[in-house]
């Protein structure tokens, strides 16, 4: 099996960060509304920018979560798709990156080709 310690804690560290904003999103959005506000349509809208904001941490959090059991089960640098190994380059920059660059990139778009 395949050391995975580095990408371990290179994934698990990032994790709090985003779990950390989702808190504050759920805090924010519990909080009842100023009273000092004129404009009643403020607090819709501001709702909605919290909500996409807590829907990003959470996606980050999953995909995040998903890479270390990857890790855990020892198949953190091999592509779903293809079963060839990912580059340590690509998990280095996208730690949650689970095909490889080939896989991710479509053949036209790598050929530089216009498919009509």
């Amino acid at each position: 099996m395949k050391d995975y310690s580095a990408y371990k804690q290179q994934t698990e560290t990032p994790i709090a960060e985003p779990r950390e904003r989702l808190t504050a999103v759920e805090t924010a959005r519990e909080e009842p509304s100023s009273p000092d506000l004129d404009d009643p349509s403020i607090e819709p809208e501001n709702n909605q920018l919290l909500g996409s904001a807590g829907r990003a941490s959470l996606k980050k959090i999953e995909q995040l979560a998903e890479a270390l059991g990857r890790i855990n089960n020892g198949t953190y640098s091999i592509s779903h798709k293809c079963g060839e190994d990912i580059s340590a380059e690509r998990l280095n920059t996208v730690p949650f990156a689970h095909v490889c660059r080939d896989c991710a990139i479509p053949l036209k778009d790598r050929l530089n080709v216009k498919i009509a």
